[in-house]
Order: structure tokens, then C-alpha cells, then sequence
């Protein structure tokens, strides 16, 4: 295993700070990507989880904070959620 400071996943650049969309199920689920690891080939992030605090309609955007909890993500997370 090794790190590296930022990975490519169908032409898109991640590294440390980007945030990444988890989950759509009930809530709204978002990570904020720590640290990047390759191992055989396969991308890995740890990941801050972050915690949505409200919407913000006139932005369009959601305030957060950031959570002390971490999570593994791998690539599979990266590509479902590429969109050109």
C-alpha cells in the first residue's frame, strides 16, 4: 500500500479535502475525503464523515460540519457518482 497526495477515476481529479457524495437513501450523506491509498491496483480514501446541518435554497447549498467520525471509501463510491 502507498499514498498519494491525489488519484484519477474516469478523468476526475480527488484528493485530500474534495467531498464526495455517499448516500441519497434517507438523508443526505456526505464525506470529505482525508487521505488517498492505492493497494493492488484498487483506490481507497479515509474519510471524514460530515454532518449536514441545513440547506441553504438561496445558495443551493448545504451547510456542514465536520464530524470526528472517519470511513473507508473505494473507488466503486467515486464512479457512481461521476456525472459528464
Amino acid at each position: 500500500m502507498y499514498g498519494s497526495l491525489c488519484v484519477t477515476v474516469n478523468g476526475l481529479s480527488y484528493e485530500k479535502g474534495t467531498v464526495l457524495l455517499r448516500s441519497l437513501a434517507e438523508d443526505i450523506k456526505l464525506v470529505e475525503i482525508e487521505a488517498v491509498a492505492v493497494y493492488e491496483q484498487v483506490k481507497y480514501s479515509v474519510c471524514h464523515k460530515l454532518h449536514v446541518t441545513s440547506f441553504n435554497s438561496h445558495r443551493n447549498a448545504f451547510a456542514i460540519e465536520k464530524t470526528v467520525a472517519c470511513t473507508m471509501c473505494n473507488e466503486s463510491l467515486w464512479k457512481r457518482y461521476d456525472y459528464k
